[in-house]
Order: structure tokens, then C-alpha cells, then sequence
């Protein structure tokens, strides 16, 4: 495990001993611990002790509490579904398709609604046992993949070709995003990311529209003094420069090519960049392990760091992730 300052000198693109290892893990945790993901989900005590469990147990370079992007959906009214407890509820209602007007939709209360209070408060205790040692990372479900829970399908139609339409319903998800990263920052956390990959579908007018969103969160954040990153998923390559545009501290990208390219133009913007391991290589061999990690390197890994494109699956063979640690120590350097 890298310490907090080698953390903090990559992130200043300075030169460390190797790139950061920092991957999305919620229900392979529970795994490890022989328990559901809805256990998991449901109980700050379960959540805590699991998370420091998998990161000793693995010694990986920071702790994501967790990504769940059914979090502030229930929270806000949509109806959840476990349809496997070993694997991460989805939305199954939308409160806004079922003729609830935006205003009606709760707020004032939202951090003490649905399982909120689980995660604020296994937050809480990540922070005190292993804050010192580790970097504590607040994740939240972004803005437009938040509205497109309340919404449901016609969201995604309506936010490149009328934006008016969706205009009131960003703002009210951004609401709830940023009050749970002021929650997640009073709670000491070391960084936030905003998990938001229908960003790598909008245009090129539509990223400059919801660009000021992002901007209020970032803001908040900023206020703290911690990093602000954002993971925007497999954008193409005529997209990602207006994607570096947004404020934030770093991005992670996952499925892109050219990574030499991409790392580069982050460095000329000042930009952390991480790059998302695959769900299929997570799964597959250990071969496509090490070969998929040799060819993630960027020619310089100045502010570069490796993660997951989505918290790693609990399906995750265990042996994969141990191979997967030893990899990731012998090749980012």
C-alpha cells in the first residue's frame, strides 16, 4: 500500500515509486466476507468492517466507500429491486414517469432517507479507524444518471435533443448531490467521485450545458481542500477534451484506446487521469490480467492511476484480484 503522501505527490504530479492502485470494491467485499451485498448495503457496521477487511486483506492504495447508483435514486422515491442479494439492486420505478411533479419529490430530509444514513455513517467510521493510514474516498451517483432514475428512459432522449425538458430535473439531482458531498466532506473524507458515465454520451453543446452543475459540486468540494474527480466511462475521442473542460481534479475513463494520447492531454490540462479496469477482465483469465495492465501504462504515469470501471463484480474469481494486486505492483511504475 502506498502511503497518504505518495497519494498526494502522484496527485500533484510529482514522481512516486509506482502509479496508485485504487479500485471500486462494495460487493467483493462481501464476498470476502461471506456475506450478501444487501447485508452489506444495509448495515454501516457490516459496511465499515468490510471495506477495511478487503483493503488490509489486499492492501490497495485508497477506500471507495461505495458506488451504488440505487442509492440516492431510493432515497428520492424510486423503488429499488434485489433481485440477486449477492449483487447490486437496480431501479425498477421512476417517480417522475409515474406522473410525481419535481417539486413534490422529497429534499429537505434526503440525508436521513433510504440507506443514506447506512453509508454517511460507515463513512464515518472508515474515516476514524483508517483515515490516517489510507485515503477515504466519498463516491456519489452524478447528477444526470441520478435524473435518469427519477425520469426513465425518455431522460436520455430529451437531454441531447431538449434540454429545456431536463433542465428542472438536473437541477434538482444536483441538489441532492451536493448535499451529500458537503455531508460525505464534514465527515472528513479525503476525495470525492462523482460517478456519472452518460456524460461520455452527451454532444458537444449538451457537455457545455451541464457543465455548471458539475461546477457547483466541484465548488463544494473545493471548499474542503480535497480532490474532486469525476468518472465519466467510455466517451469517444472527439469528446474528451470538452470532457476535460469540466472542473474537477482527475477523471476516470474506462474502454477508451489510445491511452498514451488521452494521459497526455490530461497532463497539458493539469488533470489527474485513471483509468477503469473492465468487468471481463476482472472475470477472465490471468493472462488477460497482465496483459490488459501492461498495455494501460502511459508512457509517463505522472497522475496517472489505475482503478475499475464499476465496483469490481462479486463473481470477481478471488484469485483474479490477489493476481490482479501482484500485477498491478510489478507493472505501474
Amino acid at each position: 500500500m502506498m502511503s497518504k503522501e505518495d497519494i498526494k505527490n502522484c496527485f500533484r504530479f510529482k514522481n512516486v515509486n509506482r502509479a496508485p492502485f485504487m479500485p471500486l470494491i462494495c460487493s467483493f467485499a462481501a464476498k470476502l466476507e461471506q456475506i450478501s451485498t444487501k447485508t452489506l448495503l444495509t448495515n454501516p457496521t457490516k459496511m465499515a468492517n468490510c471495506l477495511q477487511k478487503a483493503q488490509q486483506l489486499l492492501g490497495y492504495d485508497a477506500i471507495f466507500n461505495i458506488v451504488d447508483p440505487t442509492l440516492e435514486a431510493e432515497a428520492c422515491g424510486c423503488e429499488i429491486s434485489w433481485d440477486v442479494e449477492c449483487e447490486m439492486p437496480r431501479v425498477i420505478s421512476h417517480p417522475l414517469e409515474d406522473g410525481i411533479m419535481v417539486d413534490q419529490l422529497p429534499l429537505s430530509d434526503i440525508e436521513n432517507r433510504g440507506r443514506i444514513p447506512v453509508v454517511l455513517e460507515a463513512t464515518k467510521r472508515l474515516q476514524i479507524v483508517m483515515g490516517n493510514k489510507v485515503d477515504i474516498i466519498g463516491a456519489l451517483t452524478g447528477p444526470l444518471t441520478l435524473s435518469q432514475h427519477l425520469v426513465g428512459e425518455t431522460f436520455n432522449k430529451n437531454l441531447n435533443d431538449d434540454f429545456s425538458e431536463v433542465h428542472g430535473i438536473i437541477r434538482y439531482a444536483n441538489t441532492i448531490c451536493t448535499r451529500l458531498c458537503k455531508s460525505y466532506c464534514e465527515r472528513k473524507v479525503d476525495g470525492i467521485l462523482i460517478y456519472d458515465t452518460l456524460i461520455s454520451k452527451l454532444n458537444s453543446e449538451t457537455l457545455k450545458l451541464v457543465r455548471p452543475f458539475y461546477r457547483t459540486l466541484f465548488n463544494v468540494v473545493n471548499y474542503f481542500n480535497i480532490y474532486f474527480m469525476i468518472f465519466v466511462g467510455s466517451p469517444p475521442a472527439e469528446a474528451i477534451e470538452n470532457i476535460f473542460e469540466f472542473d474537477a481534479n482527475g477523471f476516470i475513463v474506462s474502454g477508451v484506446a489510445d491511452i498514451d494520447n488521452i494521459a497526455q492531454l490530461a497532463a497539458r490540462k493539469n488533470k489527474l487521469l485513471g483509468y477503469g479496469i473492465s468487468n471481463s477482465t476482472l472475470l477472465g483469465s490471468t493472462d488477460l490480467l497482465r496483459e490488459t495492465v501492461k498495455n494501460l501504462m502511459p508512457k509517463t504515469s505522472r497522475g496517472f492511476f489505475l482503478s475499475t470501471e464499476g465496483e469490481a463484480p462479486y463473481t470477481t474469481p478471488t484469485g483474479n484480484m490477489y493476481e490482479l494486486i501482484n500485477i498491478v505492483l510489478l507493472t505501474l511504475k
